[in-house]
């Protein structure tokens, strides 16, 4: 099946990364083009079989699967707009930004450059902010904010649905991936639960399936990083203090994550990264730089280094 319809002019298109298509006066609007030429494919297709042009395109953030089929769509439908969240938008003119990110901002080494990380650039034509209204074909896409999963991160609500982007998964993408990536703890729960509050019929999120009622699947997401933020407490916590790699390593064998390549690791450094970010806010762990190693430790002792010397910072 290509599409579920939600109601006569909202559809998504499940799949890895779900995708959706809504019917104004102007054509359609994409919200979201996955991750490659093959996803554009299937919105093509759709398309067509509606008899519509692809009047708009919507991206809800700036990760290779839900912007990558962008280009092959703009190529077959030309005229379409582009529209992105205003702190996103560069990430999808220069996709190159995603695995320098991941890679601490230098160059990324080549099996860093995969399709997975580095989508194919994409003109983006208009850039919204959080919280503003999006009139294409005189229909109303209200960009919802939901930062957390990417700083900024919007899901988009329209028709009684919204597109919740990575606001939360379903359950089962959850356990997949054991704790899913992230950038901001505290923004990650919050947004999760600000997506149940929104007025709508449907919930769509980009990974898992469509429901009438998300609250189930938020939980477990909540319940897993709340979990996940507390095992990073307690491991950072030690009197001898830990790099971030040795809490990376830790995280993965509690929760049985078997990476299988550098990106797929770095993807989880990045969310162990977040939730040591907010533990450091909330002075739950200090961090410091040991004999020339950037440690994190517990508040209530600091490491000293060779020279005898309190290395806080």
């Amino acid at each position: 099946m290509d599409f579920v319809s939600l109601n006569p002019d909202t559809k998504v298109l499940p799949g890895a990364v779900n995708m959706g298509l809504v019917s104004t006066s102007e054509g359609l609007v994409a919200i979201d083009t996955g991750l490659d030429k093959q996803s554009a494919k299937r919105i093509i297709r759709v398309s067509e079989s509606l008899g519509k042009p692809l009047a708009a395109v919507i991206n809800t953030h700036a990760h290779a699967d839900h912007f990558g089929g962008n280009r092959a769509l703009l190529a077959r439908y030309p005229q379409a707009r582009v529209f992105a969240p205003v702190d996103e938008a560069a990430v999808i003119r220069q996709p190159m930004f995603e695995p320098q990110y991941l890679w601490q901002g230098a160059l990324p080494f080549s099996s860093l450059k995969n399709k997975f990380l580095l989508a194919e650039a994409s003109r983006v034509d208009v850039e919204f902010k959080p919280g503003s209204t999006l009139t294409i074909g005189g229909t109303d896409f209200g960009a919802i904010p939901l930062p957390g999963h990417a700083h900024g991160q919007c899901g988009i609500l329209v028709n009684d649905v919204l597109f919740a982007a990575d606001s939360y998964f379903g359950a089962s993408i959850i356990d997949k991936h054991g704790i899913p990536y992230m950038v901001d703890y505290r923004e990650t729960l919050q947004s999760a639960k600000a997506a149940k509050l929104v007025s709508a019929a449907w919930w769509v999120p980009g990974h898992g399936n469509a429901t009438e009622d998300p609250q189930t699947d938020i939980l477990h997401l909540c319940a897993r990083h709340e979990g996940a933020f507390e095992e990073v407490v307690r491991y950072a916590s030690g009197e001898k203090g830990v790099t971030l790699d040795e809490v990376t390593g830790w995280m993965c064998r509690k929760f049985n994550l078997t990476p299988s390549n550098p990106g797929a690791w770095l993807l989880v450094r990045t969310t162990v990264a977040a939730y040591v970010s907010a533990a450091i806010e909330d002075h739950d762990i200090e961090t410091g730089v040991i004999d020339g190693v950037l440690k994190v430790y517990a508040t209530i002792s600091a490491p000293v280094d060779s020279t005898g010397t309190d290395k806080q910072v």
